[in-house]
């Protein structure tokens, strides 16, 4: 449904490594598409994006990568875009956005999605994520491999959100609250 695409908005691949700082141009633009989907969402209201929501382990390998990178609006934008009704409507908003592709806003999506976790994290949060993994290795063995999995993953997110780049939280700062806005949490 197009509910979790919007809500993904504030939930927070190619994230914050990426070469080129964020600007305020593409901030914008990201959230012209952003209020574009809100008006989908009321359109469309019974789409429904297949995201593994009841099982945890199989919604965090779809979201975050064995990198830690976050894919979240990547997999959403990938499935949107090929709906039969609102794929051409999504696809449209993005390119009269100036985006090249689907994927180009998914990409920035998540790496905006990613600096609004750096904004907004707490530093406790933030140790707690980094310290999942290093548990003494006899507890961690203990673990079934799918939670160690899980761990390693929240750990390698942790890592991402610490490398988001300054430049790119101060061109985020002033966008925060319409991006919240537009609805959901970013953990702060």
């Amino acid at each position: 449904m197009l509910r979790l695409f919007v809500s993904a908005l504030v939930f927070a691949g190619s994230v914050a490594s990426a070469a080129e700082p964020l600007t305020a141009h593409n901030i914008e633009r990201f959230i012209a598409v952003g209020e574009t989907l809100e008006a989908l969402d009321e359109r469309y209201p019974d789409i429904d994006i297949d995201m593994p929501e009841d099982n945890p382990q199989e919604l965090l390998e779809t979201l975050i990568d064995d990198q830690g990178q976050l894919h979240l609006f990547a997999v959403i934008s990938n499935e949107l875009a090929q709906h039969p009704q609102a794929g051409g409507d999504f696809q449209k908003a993005v390119r009269d956005e100036g985006f090249s592709s689907t994927s180009e806003f998914g990409h920035l999506g998540d790496r905006i999605t990613t600096t609004m976790f750096a904004l907004n994290f707490s530093e406790s949060d933030l140790a707690d994520l980094r310290q999942i993994g290093n548990l003494p290795s006899d507890i961690l063995s203990a673990l079934p491999q799918d939670v160690q999995d899980l761990m390693r993953r929240a750990q390698l997110f942790a890592e991402a959100i610490d490398d988001v780049p300054e430049t790119d939280k101060e061109a985020l700062r002033p966008y925060q609250d319409k991006i919240q806005g537009l609805g959901g949490d970013f953990g702060g």
